[in-house]
């Protein structure tokens, strides 16, 4: 019981990364957009 709450946090933190750099990389296009 306790492995499976350490692997599902563990999956949560993953997928909020990978969130964080979509997010991150969206903005970085659409700035590299507006100016050139």
């Amino acid at each position: 019981m306790n492995d499976q709450k350490i692997g599902i946090e563990a999956g949560l933190r993953m997928l909020k990364g990978i969130a964080g750099l979509m997010v991150a990389w969206g903005l970085v296009v659409s700035l590299d957009k507006e100016r050139g």
